[in-house]
């Protein structure tokens, strides 16, 4: 089991992560002799609402990904349409980690049906119940074991 510890950032509990096409898109690229897509790098809010974890669309179509399907998202606005993307999901090498650490090789992401300033990733209960998080609201740090 792997952990890392994260200092509170202004806006909430935020973290780099990496996001990139999934194990079973890598190995069909590879077997077309097509280039796989780098990792792109994103800034991640943990959201225990969001459900499933949501991206900001420039990123998945960064890679040339299609929508998988569609589906709804919650919003205080209402339920509200959405395309279905995915993805493959790490943490890169840091917060002590010495590689990049996959929390997920295929993760079905939903698109953000609004975009948040300086967030392209909620990280949603679907990927908090397999691992565990705790706040420390007087320490100012957040640690996921995973």
């Amino acid at each position: 089991m792997a952990q890392i510890t994260v200092p509170f950032a202004p806006g909430g509990l935020r973290l780099p992560v990496l996001v990139s096409t999934t194990q079973t898109e890598m190995a069909r690229l590879v077997a077309t002799g097509l280039p796989i897509p780098r990792p792109f790098w994103a800034q991640a809010e943990i959201d225990t609402g969001a459900y499933p974890t949501a991206i900001a669309l420039p990123v998945p179509t960064g890679f040339g990904l299609s929508p998988s399907g569609q589906g709804r998202n919650r919003t205080a606005a209402g339920s509200v349409p959405v395309d279905l993307y995915r993805v493959s999901l790490g943490l890169p090498p840091m917060f002590g980690l010495a590689t990049t650490t996959v929390l997920a090789h295929d993760l079905e992401v939903s698109a953000l049906a609004h975009p948040i300033p300086g967030t392209d990733l909620l990280i949603g209960f679907d990927l908090i119940l397999n691992c565990r998080l705790l706040i420390d609201g007087p320490g100012r740090t957040f640690t996921l074991d995973f």
